[in-house]
């Protein structure tokens, strides 16, 4: 059969029954066999470790393939998400500054208005009326007849009152603590014998945390408001509501006049004036003649 265990097998046992020179040629064959066997035994045993390396070598190459394949989805994950919140970022940051130029060049209008107006309050004030006045002065003490006398003067005092009456609806607007009292006298200001004006809930407005450019403009809506109603409307009541909900200022405005044709308004009027100012500072102003009188809805965020 040429199996190597078995000649083994059987030459120790003739070794063990066998005696003088035949048992030393069989005890040297014996140790010349099994070396040979036990060489052929460790090179299949090395080449059978071999295949064994190679296929866990093959096994952990494919392992790290894998490792290096999921590495790499999850870095291009990685990257197409840092892309995406660097895109978001830019967005965000290309938004939040045109937001707030669009909010800087607002105040920045509102502001050159009230500073112009403040100006022609100024000039009105320290120009016209003080030389209306003087005439007024000289006409009482020069030798005109008494008639002519009075109707120039009374001419002229009604120039002047229109003088004083434009200086006061462009004053310079004290926007710190006490604008309460300022915008509270002004309404007060349009109260007559026949005109009741009534503020109500008028302390229910955080005043001290809206701006200064707001507060300006709520003052000369509001004083748009009244001029129109005393020139034009013919009320004898007028009712302002104050509100606060949701971080927006509501004012609601009515009187019992003629009410006011919103069709016929146009950027000369006074009305349309203040839409545009609500309008800057990202508010509305909405108008109701419907149910009698004029009803203004005026409502802008704090």
């Amino acid at each position: 059969m040429k199996n190597s265990s078995e000649k083994l097998n059987a030459l120790e046992a003739i070794v063990t029954i066998t005696s003088g020179n035949d048992r030393d040629k069989y005890i040297n064959a014996f140790l010349k066999l099994n070396k040979s066997y036990r060489m052929s035994q460790s090179k299949a045993e090395l080449k059978f470790a071999k295949i064994i390396y190679d296929d866990e070598s093959a096994k952990a190459e494919l392992v790290a393939q894998k490792i290096q394949t999921q590495l790499q989805d999850e870095k291009d994950r990685l990257h197409k998400l840092l892309l995406g919140m660097g895109i978001f970022f830019v967005i965000g940051v290309a938004a939040l500054l045109m937001y707030l130029l669009r909010a800087r060049h607002k105040k920045a209008k509102v502001l050159e208005v009230y500073n112009t107006e403040n100006r022609i309050s100024k000039k009105i004030h320290d120009e016209l009326a003080n030389d209306v006045f003087n005439v007024m002065s000289f006409a009482e003490s020069s030798d005109i007849s008494p008639t002519g006398q009075q109707k120039l003067i009374q001419d002229l005092d009604i120039i002047y009152q229109k003088t004083r009456d434009i200086s006061r609806e462009n004053n310079s607007i004290d926007t710190g603590e006490g604008f309460t009292t300022l915008l509270k006298e002004m309404l007060s200001d349009y109260k007559t014998d026949s005109i009741n004006v009534m503020a109500i809930n008028f302390d229910t407005i955080p005043w001290n945390e809206i701006s200064g450019h707001k507060k300006i403009t709520v003052y000369r809506v509001l004083q748009e408001l009244m001029v129109n109603m005393k020139k034009h409307s013919q009320a004898d009541v007028v009712a302002i509501r104050f509100e606060n909900e949701n971080k927006k200022v509501i004012i609601r405005y009515s009187d019992n006049g003629k009410g006011l044709d919103t069709e016929k308004l146009n950027y000369k009027n006074g009305l349309q004036n203040a839409e545009n100012r609500i309008s800057a500072i990202d508010g509305s102003l909405t108008f109701d003649t419907s149910t009698g009188g004029l009803k203004v809805n005026c409502i802008f965020p704090i």
